[in-house]
């Protein structure tokens, strides 16, 4: 149930923003590759234009010389290829790291979904073994009620018993049957819950053991929200450090055709610039506000983390108590049980001998299921307890239960 716990689309929606947080490291990582690009340009200026720079020693020659072409045109066509790649830029750094740490954070979150996940499978799985428990309950307290009422017909038929005796006997075997019914619909409304989340189909109740304890109490369901923090926390070191120099190396290289001006021949050659660029933010009004901006949303996320803090500790606290209560309920539930049973036969043994009215006797019969209702839904609550728990300590309950 747990491998099809991990298979359902739930499960799979936390992969998927695992997968985005993985795709968007990727996407800062690549600003550190180069940004090459192919291009193809036609110019017209309305008077002619160098094709490229001309140094003044080999500008002299071409104006003495007309037959030589010039590279001046009022058409040039132009293809080759740009590059442009960051050499430092200490705020892409600090992005890397920021990616790096939102990853870390789905990953912690899918941990703790998953674990979520896991303890609303085992509520359902505890809610129809108790429904299920109870209604074999009640088929014992039927077939008591059944032979009781075998009987009651004969004393009827042979001793006179007035009839109404039979009519209690069978309005309580009504209320059994339209009791097991409710039960009967809460199993299937519990069997289609598993069936959404797991894809299998639950007929039966599911026995569940404890495997192991929870040794390392460490508050971990807020583990992705501290994840998150450091990396708000890159997040405004890194809008901080955009108002620092960067520099960035530039290339372009191109083609260049055209007509010389002068004399109409043809002219081709080609072109290579390479440069490195420091850029230097002065003044950035919308970046200071964006620091303020990151600063405001890191604070409110460390409040978050406080308050969720908080009550974690104190609802571990709790649980943990009412733990050690529930499996004192539980064994005191079982004892209770066993002395009802055993007040059940005696009730039966002297409503048969006639000591004990027919009343007195139902009443028997209920008090021993009312306290299996009691201890099945004790040990249901004892269950979901534990999962809770589980999920504030972060510990995988394919580990936990078996």
């Amino acid at each position: 149930m747990f491998s099809g716990l991990e298979q359902n689309a739930v499960s799979k929606t936390d992969a998927i923003k695992l997968e985005q947080a993985s795709v968007y490291k990727h996407s800062i990582n690549s600003q550190f590759y180069p940004i090459i690009e192919g291009f193809g340009r036609y110019d017209y200026s309305s008077i002619p234009t160098g094709m490229y720079p001309v140094p003044p020693n080999d500008l002299f020659p071409l104006i003495q010389n007309q037959e030589i072409p010039q590279p001046f045109s009022c058409h040039i066509f132009r293809m080759g290829a740009q590059i442009s790649m960051p050499i430092f830029s200490k705020s892409l750094f600090t992005m890397a790291k920021q990616a790096n740490q939102v990853v870390i954070s789905a990953e912690a979150l899918q941990r703790i979904n998953t674990i979520k996940n896991q303890s609303l499978l085992v509520a359902c799985i505890t809610n129809f073994n108790y429904a299920d428990n109870l209604f074999n309950a009640l088929d014992q307290k039927r077939q008591s009620l059944l032979k009781t009422k075998e009987i009651i017909i004969i004393k009827v038929k042979k001793c006179g018993l007035p009839k109404s005796i039979q009519y209690n006997i069978d309005n309580a075997l009504n209320e059994v049957a339209l009791t097991q019914n409710e039960l009967t619909l809460q199993k299937n409304e519990l069997s289609a819950n598993v069936l959404t989340i797991t894809g299998l189909v639950l007929n039966k109740p599911v026995s569940m053991s404890q495997i192991k304890t929870i040794d390392e109490k460490i508050i971990k369901a807020t583990q992705p929200l501290k994840d998150k923090i450091q990396a708000d926390e890159l997040v405004v070191k890194s809008e901080r450090e955009k108002l620092l120099p960067s520099l960035y190396h530039q290339g372009n290289y191109s083609f260049n055709v055209e007509n010389a001006y002068n004399n109409k021949n043809k002219v081709e050659d080609d072109l290579l610039i390479a440069s490195l660029a420091l850029k230097v933010p002065i003044f950035n009004k919308s970046q200071y506000n964006q620091i303020k901006k990151n600063k405001l949303l890191l604070s409110e996320s460390q409040n978050e983390l406080k308050k969720l803090t908080n009550s974690f500790e104190a609802q571990a606290k709790q649980l943990e108590q009412n733990v050690l209560v529930l499996e004192n309920a539980i064994m005191l539930s079982k004892k209770s049980i066993q002395n009802k049973e055993q007040l059940k036969i005696i009730a039966v043994k002297s409503y048969e001998i006639g000591q004990m009215s027919i009343e007195d006797y139902l009443k028997y019969e209920d008090d021993l299921v009312l306290e299996q209702v009691k201890l099945f839904k004790t040990e249901a609550l004892k269950w979901q307890t534990i999962t809770k728990l589980a999920i504030i300590y972060g510990v995988d309950l394919k580990t936990f239960l078996q």
